[in-house]
């Protein structure tokens, strides 16, 4: 087993080292995590390197990216929402090879001025890459963003992209 973590690339490894962090409360919800600088310096990576393992975190809902902030831990990360450990997958209702993959997109709000746009460049890419997006608006209530993380897991999503935009 410790051949199969040495064979495993940086931003897992980093990832991995985070997520144990935030499993086991040394991180606590809300509180920022390192940034993608910081992890470079600390593991000796790229910022390329770092950035992976921070979107990865972000994918799984351990961590939430806010640009120009930085990252912090989840209110209600992945591994509360589920038994720590457990695979993205875990679950995830069954799907046979021939269903279309499905993206989900978890969202604050959108207006007219932005969101329409953003959405539709969105939509157009699934569409290109024979796929369904599965969009849900959460007003920025984190009850409503636990419950669409839990939601799009339990539908068997491929991807999330997470947007969570402030209010100005």
């Amino acid at each position: 087993m410790a051949n199969d973590y040495a064979s495993k690339p940086m931003y897992e490894k980093i990832f991995a080292e985070l997520r144990d962090k935030i499993t086991s409360n040394q991180y606590e919800a809300g509180q920022r995590v390192p940034s993608e600088k910081e992890l470079g310096e600390q593991y000796n990576v790229s910022r390329i390197t770092s950035k992976k393992a921070l979107e990865l975190l972000a994918s799984e809902g351990y961590i939430v990216r806010k640009p120009g902030r930085g990252s912090f831990v989840a209110e209600a990360p992945y591994s509360r929402i589920h038994s720590a450990g457990a695979s993205p997958s875990g679950n995830r209702k069954p799907r046979s090879a021939s269903d279309k993959s499905l993206i989900g997109l978890i969202i604050t709000d959108f207006a007219e001025s932005y969101g329409t746009d953003l959405i539709y460049g969105m939509e157009e890419m699934s569409r290109a890459s024979d796929s369904y997006l599965v969009i849900r608006r959460t007003l920025g209530i984190p009850s409503l963003e636990e419950e669409a993380v839990k939601g799009m897991l339990e539908l068997g999503v491929n991807g999330l992209i997470i947007l969570n935009f402030e209010s100005p």
